[in-house]
């Protein structure tokens, strides 16, 4: 993965504007206010209007997504499904540790935060406040990719098979 500082371009072209300069940048999500990076074993906070960045956890990861309350990320190396506040505060842990060995994707819709688990080749679920986690599909293989459709209330998955890409849905 390329460990790049956040920056945003204009849709129409033009130099990049970098938002928070020696922070690493594995998995990126954009709030309303801030871009959340997963880096250098860290989620950072970066505003998008420039100003300082804010580490919010000491924590490695992968897969990021935030909502209008808070951010949600797979922690490494245990695997645990994690929520934090836009400014940090309380860690809480949505889904206990060792359920994604090799995360790759995050996503949530109004009610669930879905992640994929490369190594295992599953989608999974569990409610945003947390509880029992439910299994959507398994067998997927090398999964790379992960959205959420809200009409439908179904994943979309980006799997690759003898090294065919696809995307699927799970329901």
């Amino acid at each position: 993965m390329a460990r790049t500082s956040p920056s945003t371009r204009p849709l129409d072209g033009g130099a990049p504007t970098t938002l928070a300069s020696g922070v690493a940048c594995d998995s990126v999500a954009v709030g309303s206010s801030a871009v959340y990076t997963l880096g250098n074993d860290m989620l950072v906070a970066a505003p998008l209007d420039g100003g300082a960045t804010q580490v919010l956890e000491l924590n490695s990861g992968d897969g990021i997504a935030v909502d209008s309350t808070s951010v949600y990320w797979i922690g490494s190396p245990d695997g645990r499904v994690l929520k934090a506040g836009l400014d940090g505060g309380t860690l809480t842990t949505l889904a206990s540790s060792g359920l994604c060995f090799f995360p790759v994707a995050l996503a949530i819709d109004t009610t669930n935060v879905y992640w994929a688990d490369q190594e295992q080749g599953t989608i999974s679920k569990a409610a945003l406040d947390g509880g029992s986690v439910t299994t959507l599909a398994s067998g997927l293989g090398l999964i790379s990719g992960l959205a959420i459709d809200a009409t439908r209330a179904c994943p979309y998955i980006r799997s690759q098979r003898r090294a065919q890409p696809m995307v699927t849905t799970a329901a």
